[in-house]
């Protein structure tokens, strides 16, 4: 009993910390000077605390311990070496290790359990972490066709890091500021995609946990 509460104790701790550096890392970047340092900085620190918000599942923490290594060595590589060679990597490993993650929380949520505090906080960071994903992977688009996106408001021709995750949480959204547009056929369609999981997504899991939560109830009304 005791190593399941200290497990639940761990992943709680893993799932809020995360929550805390998706957020900075779409939030305070722009405060100074749209810093893609601050952003690669908080990446590497969600790393962390994603482990300890799978340490209760093995299996799942095999499978991210060895791409949160190669996602270190992806994001310091970028900061000690800032070529275009080293931002592409940093763009396809950061997309293929959130979109793991993203996978392996809506899993979670739909796998039998009851809704506490840690699934809560799960179905939150794997909205987060869907936009984290295709803002990597509009980066990764971006210098595979240049000049994918076009920034009404910026002077530089080449978006970064942080314009990305600002285009994506706004996309994801459904805002559409309209001062970021994708402007090639797969951009736009990209786009499209995003906009649409993110209102798929946020549909069903809210059906799944409240579902959840009734069923739980009225289970409990029949012990009684």
């Amino acid at each position: 009993m005791k190593a399941m509460h200290n497990s639940v104790w761990y992943q709680r701790f893993g799932q809020f910390g995360l929550l805390t550096s998706l957020i900075s890392a779409f939030i305070l970047p722009p405060f100074f000077g749209s810093s893609t340092f601050l952003l690669h900085l908080l990446v590497m620190l969600s790393l962390t605390f994603v482990l300890l918000s799978v340490l209760p599942f093995k299996r799942q923490f095999l499978l991210l311990a060895p791409m949160v290594f190669i996602e270190l060595f992806a994001t310091a590589n970028l900061t000690i070496n800032d070529s275009a060679d080293a931002l592409i990597l940093f763009y396809a490993v950061s997309g293929i290790f959130f979109g793991t993650l993203v996978l392996l929380f809506v899993l979670q949520l739909f796998s039998p359990s009851r809704v506490d505090g840690n699934l809560l906080l799960a179905s939150i960071n794997t909205y987060f972490a869907l936009g984290v994903t295709f803002a990597m992977v509009f980066g990764l688009i971006d210098h595979m066709v240049p000049g994918s996106f076009s920034i009404s408001i910026s002077s530089d021709d080449t978006p970064n890091s942080t314009e990305f995750m600002y285009f994506s949480l706004v996309t994801l959204s459904t805002l559409g500021y309209g001062d970021v547009l994708p402007v090639s056929d797969q951009a736009r369609t990209l786009a499209a995609i995003e906009a649409l999981a993110g209102q798929v997504y946020l549909t069903i899991a809210v059906a799944r946990l409240v579902g959840m939560h009734v069923s739980s109830s009225e289970s409990s009304r029949g012990d009684r």
